[in-house]
């Protein structure tokens, strides 16, 4: 069993892409988890599940071109955005790991994080490249964040 887990707020534009991908998804041995912005709320039903995978999809604010994807290490989600969130990432992730021994953590730069506005176009163009990375479950296409002062 795999779960792919969206998070933020689709309410404010961009924020809300790891909902879309999760509404837009749909493949056997897979749960997907509209998490919306309290996705420690999810803790226990997804341990409940005895997931071998977890990918987390979030805006994630990276300092990159809108749209962008990529995976971010556990150890660097503390230098990045990931605000629209009741808790920090850092401990659902951290809680996640303690029954589960591989959590991805993907994130895609949102343009725009004003209400009611949509997701804007390169965020939309990213929504399907991921997607068709789901489906392969092919991760090591997803290139990894490093921090700018790293």
């Amino acid at each position: 069993m795999k779960i792919l887990l969206g998070t933020g707020n689709d309410l404010l534009g961009d924020d809300g892409v790891g909902i879309s991908i999760v509404h837009r998804f749909s493949k056997d041995a897979w749960i997907p988890i509209d998490a919306g912005i309290m996705p420690e709320n999810f803790i226990r039903p997804i341990r409940d599940k005895n997931p071998e995978l977890i990918v987390i999809i979030d805006a994630v604010q990276m300092d990159l071109a809108p749209g962008t994807v990529r995976q971010i290490p556990s150890e660097c989600v503390r230098d990045c955005g990931t605000g629209s969130h009741q808790l920090p990432l850092t401990h659902l992730i951290s809680q996640l790991g303690l029954f589960c021994e591989r959590v991805i953590l993907i994130g895609i730069q949102p343009g725009c994080i004003e209400p009611d506005t949509g997701l804007t176009g390169p965020v939309s163009a990213s929504v399907e490249e991921l997607l068709r990375i789901l489906y392969t479950e092919r991760f090591d296409q997803v290139p990894v964040w490093k921090p700018p002062n790293v």
